[in-house]
């Protein structure tokens, strides 16, 4: 069991306020894309945080390091390698995309 929040559930319930990536066709494109050294957006217990991807070991699957101070969030802290899958993630950023 995941420790982070679907974002594609939240989206459902509340899609005026959650995004999810995976289930927008644009965004689907670049999210696919993403590889080491882009940042992705994913929450624990609420509190969404910032995360550089490290590596994609399979399709779906991202290892990422903790980008943010986190509030007291199962341990999470700054460098924190964490595992999650794209469901997973509110937002993203490619650094291909920035000049």
């Amino acid at each position: 069991m995941s420790i982070f929040l679907n974002a594609e559930a939240l989206h459902r319930e509340n899609p005026d306020t959650f995004y999810a990536p995976t289930l927008d066709p644009e965004a689907r494109k670049d999210l696919d894309a993403l590889t080491a050294g882009d940042f992705i957006k994913v929450a624990v217990k609420g509190e969404r945080f910032w995360a550089k991807i490290v590596s994609r070991p399979e399709p779906g699957k991202f290892t990422a390091t903790v980008d943010n101070d986190l509030m007291d969030t199962l341990g999470l802290q700054y460098g924190s390698t964490i595992t999650f899958l794209d469901c997973n993630i509110y937002d993203f950023q490619s650094m291909a995309n920035i000049v």
